[in-house]
């Protein structure tokens, strides 16, 4: 486990009421009172389990589904700048989700051929 930075850790500062989304801020997804929302933090890398993570989401609720899973993460990178890269962590997410789909696809059609 990684320690916690005191010099920068705040124990005085409030938490959200509601998870921050721009996403929600421009009116591409909805949230009420009902959604119940997932949220997970953790470092980008396999270890950590993300591709269970996101499979097991995927697997369990549709779109139809009043539910929603924050990231709160980082890419295991080498430097710095890489690993606060939005656009590279959105490029593995993307990725990650095509492939579960894609597996999910395979799987459906090999049990229909049986």
């Amino acid at each position: 486990p990684l320690p916690i930075n005191v010099d920068i850790y705040n124990g005085n500062v409030q938490p959200f009421k509601t998870l921050p989304s721009k996403h929600r801020k421009y009116g591409r997804i909805s949230t009420d009172k009902h959604t119940f929302r997932f949220l997970s933090v953790f470092k980008w890398e396999p270890r950590k389990g993300y591709k269970v993570l996101l499979k097991a989401f995927l697997s369990e609720f549709t779109r139809n589904d009043n539910v929603q899973l924050y990231l709160q993460t980082y890419a295991y990178e080498q430097t710095e700048a890489l690993a606060r890269d939005y656009t590279l962590l959105q490029r593995k997410l993307n990725a990650t989700i095509a492939e579960i789909v894609n597996d999910a696809a395979d799987s459906s059609s090999t049990l229909d051929a049986a």
